[in-house]
């Protein structure tokens, strides 16, 4: 239900049905909830105090090395203006798959931070991640944001 929520953009509900479920019952949620709860958190526009607030219980309960839970979070942080945050959680990730990377990247490359964007993109080679057509058009995006700065 919460993830339905979330995707038809009722995330005020989804977050509703959440706390709902966290106060009513004593089993833990899946990753899946989780990520859909923190995906939704995105779109408070309540300057991501509740996001803050879902990682936190995200750690406590121990799925903040689960790859769906920390992309999220990595996504929220960075959509929510918490660059070094997201950096952090995506430093910490011990996983990560090629959205994680090309969320930290893309990031790097549309706040004009080309050069990071490309050692994060040569860091990911040292993985059995495989880049896959977005972030190889983040590594563009990245590439052209460096002639720009460079005045070329």
């Amino acid at each position: 239900m919460v993830s339905m929520y979330k995707q038809h953009g009722y995330n005020e509900k989804a977050l509703l049905l959440f706390l709902g479920f966290r106060r009513s019952c004593n089993k833990s949620p899946n990753e899946y909830i989780l990520a859909s709860v923190i995906r939704a958190c995105m779109q408070l526009g309540d300057g991501g105090e509740m996001g803050v607030q879902i990682h936190g219980f995200v750690f406590k309960s121990g799925f903040d090395q689960d790859v769906y839970v920390g992309t999220s979070s990595v996504d929220f942080y960075l959509k929510s203006g918490f660059i070094d945050e997201g950096r952090l959680v995506f430093d910490d990730l011990k996983g990560k798959n090629a959205v994680t990377w090309t969320t930290m990247i893309t990031r790097y490359a549309k706040s004009g931070k080309g050069e990071v964007a490309l050692q994060l993109f040569r860091q990911r080679r040292e993985t059995d991640v495989v880049p896959d057509r977005y972030v190889l058009f983040s590594v563009l995006s990245a590439c052209s944001v460096l002639d720009f700065v460079r005045g070329k």
